[in-house]
């Protein structure tokens, strides 16, 4: 187990550290600040075909039938990004500022009494478009660096969302996660596909607990893998 919990705090870039609400909260600073070196203010960023489906199908697929209500922050968030992709271009600080919102009410809708899993996989997926379409705005080198980040940034998601660690101790759940990554990575879970050492952890001791299957509150939208 401290195994595990090591290896979860080095996967979001930390020093194995177990995944407290401290680490974490370190982890998505950190993160946050090399995607900002990547993606300065007054860069502009070309807002391509393929990010104006996946937001105009995820919106009205997933979110519409979902959010209701004028005044709702989120249903706000999502206007306000369709505003700023309409001109075809979108700076990078606003991007950033977007996918960092998105990421907020993600989190804010995966725990607590007001959790809808639903909702935050669909705002999961949403972020996960804004950060292809910043990838695509990249060069080798600058896009090696922004992978690497992106993939701590993907490990800091797959642990914040639900009931997969105790935020207080740091402690994983080995059975959870490994329930969770099986139905929302069900390529990535087989050997052939994520090798990470997170990933090999909890298949490890995975094997010991039985994969907690879908309650219908915290998991019930199984959606597409992970960060693409």
């Amino acid at each position: 187990q401290e195994v595990l919990n090591r290896t979860a705090g080095q996967a979001i870039g930390g020093i194995g550290e177990a995944p407290t609400d401290a680490v974490l909260a370190q982890a998505r600073t950190d993160i946050g600040k090399r995607f900002d070196d990547l993606l300065p203010a007054g860069r502009k960023l070309t807002v391509d075909a393929d990010f104006q489906q996946a937001l105009a199908r995820i919106e009205a697929e997933r979110l519409t039938p979902l959010v209701v209500g004028a005044e709702d922050p989120i249903k706000e968030t999502v206007e306000r990004l369709r505003t700023l992709v309409a001109s075809g271009e979108i700076d990078a600080a606003d991007l950033m500022k977007q996918q960092s919102l998105l990421g907020k009410h993600a989190r804010q809708k995966s725990r607590g009494e007001n959790s809808n899993p639903e909702v935050a996989h669909s705002l999961s997926d949403l972020q996960d478009a804004l950060l292809d379409l910043a990838r695509r705005n990249m060069d080798q080198g600058a896009g090696e660096l922004f992978d690497q980040s992106r993939g701590q940034y993907r490990s800091l998601m797959t642990l914040e969302f639900g009931q997969n660690i105790d935020p207080v101790t740091g402690t994983v759940h080995p059975g959870r996660l490994a329930g969770y990554l099986q139905r929302r990575d069900p390529a990535g879970w087989t050997r052939e596909g994520n090798q990470s050492p997170l990933y090999d952890a909890v298949r490890f001791l995975g094997r010991t607990q039985t994969p907690v299957a879908s309650s219908g509150t915290s998991e019930r939208l199984i959606g597409q893998g992970l960060i693409s």
